[in-house]
């Protein structure tokens, strides 16, 4: 599982995203575009965890999901 800090965006702002990422596509040869709701700014990667490491995490946070 891949840890990282992220900022979501609003439904308005992913759909203003979405119509600029389908101009960049008219105009690309090649590419991979993000699915509208996996838009997001991430801020810092953490790395790579397995999910034990993940609910070792959780349980020292307490219990919440990350």
């Amino acid at each position: 599982m891949r840890l990282f800090i992220a900022i979501n965006f609003s439904s308005e702002t992913k759909k203003q995203l979405m119509a600029l990422c389908d101009e960049l596509r008219k105009t690309s040869i090649q590419g991979r575009f993000s699915l509208q709701e996996n838009l997001h700014l991430t801020l810092a990667f953490i790395g790579e965890y397995s999910s034990k490491q993940v609910s070792t995490i959780n349980l020292a946070k307490g219990g919440d999901k990350l």
